[in-house]
């Protein structure tokens, strides 16, 4: 039943659960009844959850624990947001000798902190002891997730000092929640005094937590402080992954540091993946490094292996495009052209031979796709043609440009006459 309910299959958990009460003389024990109550609750059906929880305590006879309670509580306060009625619920268990615990009032504050209703919580806190009970890591951190979503992060912040005063040990997820609240919010500094304090609080943060907070400093602009952090953790024993070179690589681009970023690509502890070149590749073109980008690549597919893809054929092509190298870009493609998903590319290729009247591009691109065993079938003349006309050939006096361009097509084409209706219905537009 339980297996039922969390792949969200509700009609087989009741199913299950009335074969199981024709088998039992009538009746479900406490856990079957927690399943139903619970998968009716997830899937929207609140007041036939309710009524399983009346029929289990009145009819049946069995007496609801804590779960029971905590099920009806998420149901109040995070599906209906009818907090009055979850406030009385929480003091009706303590009249039915079932005291709540941390789950239900974590469970209780994270309805609360969803609705902006933090003052609440804070009194749900400080009057905890006098309910008798504790608070846990799990509530603080509920508590605090519930802060950094709403833009509180300050509060966040001074929550890890309360956390620590009341013997209650941070843990993973509260050092993630504080760091990508920080992040999200530009506070880099306390980000990166978090960093340092972790290993005080026992916590590894680890590689994921820096690239958190590098990421970060990269998006603006902060590429010293990336280094920096590079620099700690690798001191502190964390080992760097690809994606964390990867940010150093972003940072070091996006900062005009391209001879730096270069010389970190050369050192042998530095691991790299087609992102890492992809990113150097764009900057390159972007910077005008036209001869420093067509070594990358080959150091990227000769030198390391590494394949390339999607991204890397449009940053080639485009920036071979961007600087007149038409010869050269539509060799790169007719090279790959075999390769998924690159006729993606063939639009935008087209369109720059056709801006600039790159005619002997044009028929050197069109021979070489035909000897390689690709056909000019309905998309490339459908895309040819309108490119044609989106650039204004089809009205002027170089229609007869397109007209040469079409015939040369259909000398290679090897079934022109699937093609006649395409031709036609484009032509006519």
């Amino acid at each position: 039943m339980k297996a039922f309910a969390q792949v969200g299959e509700l009609d087989e958990v009741l199913e299950l659960a009335q074969e199981m009460k024709q088998s039992n003389s009538g009746k479900l024990n406490v856990f079957c009844y927690n399943t139903v109550m619970n998968a009716l609750v997830e899937a929207n059906y609140p007041q036939r959850a309710q009524q399983v929880f009346d029929e289990m305590s009145t009819m049946d006879g069995v007496a609801p624990n804590v779960s029971s309670y905590n099920i009806l509580v998420k149901m109040l306060a995070l599906h209906l947001k009818e907090f009055d009625s979850a406030y009385k619920l929480i003091e009706m268990m303590a009249e039915h000798r079932c005291l709540p615990d941390s789950t239900t009032f974590s469970t209780l504050i994270t309805g609360l902190c969803r609705a902006g209703r933090f003052e609440e919580v804070e009194g749900i806190l400080r009057e905890s002891s006098s309910r008798g009970w504790k608070p846990d890591d799990i509530t603080y951190n509920t508590y605090m997730d519930g802060l950094c979503k709403g833009g509180k992060s300050k509060v966040a912040y001074k929550l890890l000092g309360m956390m620590e005063e009341n013997g209650i040990c941070p843990d993973k997820i509260t050092l993630s929640t504080l760091l990508d609240c920080l992040c999200h919010e530009s506070r880099f500094f306390e980000a990166i005094c978090l960093l340092e304090r972790s290993l005080e609080l026992d916590l590894n943060p680890g590689v994921a937590g820096y690239n958190n907070v590098m990421s970060s400093l990269c998006k603006v602009g902060r590429w010293s402080a990336v280094l920096k952090l590079l620099t700690d953790m690798i001191k502190k024993g964390v080992e760097p992954k690809v994606r964390t070179h990867n940010i150093v690589i972003h940072s070091l681009c996006k900062a005009g540091k391209l001879d730096l970023a270069g010389r970190f690509l050369e050192n042998s502890g530095f691991i790299s993946d087609a992102t890492t070149y992809n990113t150097l590749i764009h900057w390159c073109f972007k910077e005008g490094k036209i001869n420093e980008a067509k070594h990358l690549f080959y150091d990227m597919v000769i030198q390391k292996q590494i394949a390339p893809d999607l991204f890397t054929h449009s940053s080639m092509i485009h920036g071979l495009c961007c600087y007149g190298k038409y010869l050269e870009a539509s060799d790169y493609f007719l090279a790959y052209l075999r390769e998924p998903l690159l006729l993606n590319i063939f639009p935008y290729l087209f369109d720059k031979l056709v801006k600039y009247k790159r005619y002997k591009e044009i028929r050197h691109l069109f021979e070489g796709m035909v000897r390689d065993g690709h056909d000019l079938d309905g998309f490339v003349f459908h895309t040819a043609i309108k490119l044609f006309c989106n650039r204004g050939f089809c009205n002027g006096t170089d229609i007869h440009y397109v007209c040469l361009v079409l015939d040369k097509m259909l000398a290679l084409c090897r079934h022109v006459t699937c093609l006649a209706s395409t031709l036609l219905q484009v032509l006519s537009l």
